[in-house]
């Protein structure tokens, strides 16, 4: 299948690119700065409904991990997650009616239980855990998980959200750490959007929602 990968410069992108293309696929990557690449690449930005159509042509699955993430809260504004996050959602959508697309593959964040995170609250973070966002952030993802939902149900293309913990390259021992605190590494992020197309484009998921994270190695009573 030709499969459009949106941000395909961050850390999903570029791992996931040579997957894709071992398991037969046609990778076709697009970032807003210029990448080095053996794989079609399409310079373009999210934000530009033009840029998002002309590289979705002929994509069978478009996988979206374009964004701005929590790491950024400190120096981008609420506008600037908006404009990035679910204007360049929005524009994926589109495309993908406009062209036909079977799947998305849309990249969410464990940051929308963030609320549920605070001292105290001891909250096990299932999927089935109200959505309570703690910032910009998070709650774009979830406007974003939302709109996936709204075009399966106006345009029948179907869908999964893949919220991930943490998965940003960080030095060993801070790895370590970070599987503790549900964070996931770059393999398991990858097989989880592979598995997520295979199951989407042999129509046995319409819609659903996954947390992709580290098992965490306390219960409950633990907190």
């Amino acid at each position: 299948m030709r499969v459009l990968v949106t941000g395909a410069g961050g850390t999903l992108g570029t791992a996931l690119a040579p997957v894709l293309a071992e398991a037969g696929h046609e990778p076709v990557l697009q970032d807003v700065r210029p990448l080095e690449t053996p794989y079609e690449f399409i310079q373009g930005d999210v934000r530009s409904p033009e840029d998002v159509l002309r590289a979705a042509g002929g994509a069978e699955v478009i996988v979206h991990t374009a964004a701005i993430h929590g790491i950024h809260l400190r120096n981008h504004s609420p506008r600037d997650f908006y404009d990035l996050n679910l204007t360049g959602t929005l524009n994926v959508w589109e495309a993908a009616v406009a062209v036909g697309a079977r799947a998305v593959v849309f990249s969410s964040t464990m940051g929308v239980y963030k609320s549920h995170n605070a001292p105290g609250a001891g909250a096990a973070l299932r999927e089935d855990v109200p959505l309570q966002p703690g910032d910009i952030y998070g709650w774009t993802k979830v406007a974003g998980e939302e709109l996936c939902q709204l075009y399966g149900r106006t345009h029948g293309i179907p869908s999964v959200a893949l919220r991930f913990g943490m998965f940003v390259p960080e030095p060993f021992f801070r790895y370590g750490i970070r599987l503790l605190y549900g964070g996931v590494d770059t393999h398991d992020v990858v097989r989880s959007v592979m598995t997520s197309m295979d199951a989407l484009t042999s129509g046995n998921i319409t819609w659903d929602t996954f947390n992709v994270e580290s098992v965490m190695p306390f219960q409950e009573n633990d907190a």
